[in-house]
């Protein structure tokens, strides 16, 4: 079943039922049921035939948040090109990090994970997160020469 080919040891696999399977018709599923701790997939091993004229020539790792719903389903990586054996590495995403909002991360696959810069002139990024320095006073320099306004303090 495909609950076993993802289930530790990870000793077992899935085989679909099709040959000379049509774009498609073979997939494996996993679902987290609501109140079960979630998973991540980080990375994904697929085994073909030996033989070329059996093996797919693309494969595509999929995610859904809603799996009831058919437009949700988002491409993560496509592996392109006949080969026994392809590894998938997913790389991490800014959803994947929701509390944070600056500087970078490795993804895990090579690349980076970008988060930006901090919005407020007053702030640092520290550990990917936007820390206040202080917030401005009406002495500050950027104020000069103002009689009445508003402008933010430095610290969005």
């Amino acid at each position: 079943t495909a609950l076993l080919a993802l289930t530790p040891p990870f000793a077992s696999s899935w085989m679909s039922a099709c040959s000379g399977c049509a774009p498609g018709e073979a997939w494996l599923g996993v679902e987290a049921v609501e109140g079960e701790p979630g998973f991540a997939v980080t990375c994904a091993t697929m085994r073909q035939s030996a033989s070329p004229t059996s093996q797919c020539s693309q494969m595509a790792l999929e995610a859904a948040d809603d799996s009831s719903n058919a437009t949700s389903w988002q491409t993560w990586r496509v592996v392109e090109g006949f080969q026994q054996e392809r590894e998938i590495c997913v790389p991490r995403r800014q959803a994947d990090y929701p509390l944070l909002d600056c500087g970078a991360l490795d993804d895990g696959c090579g690349g980076s994970v970008q988060f930006g810069t901090c919005a407020g002139y007053n702030e640092a990024c520290e550990k990917n997160r936007c820390v206040c320095q202080g917030r401005a006073s009406i002495a500050d320099a950027r104020f000069e020469g103002w009689e009445c306004g508003v402008h933010g303090d430095g610290c969005d």
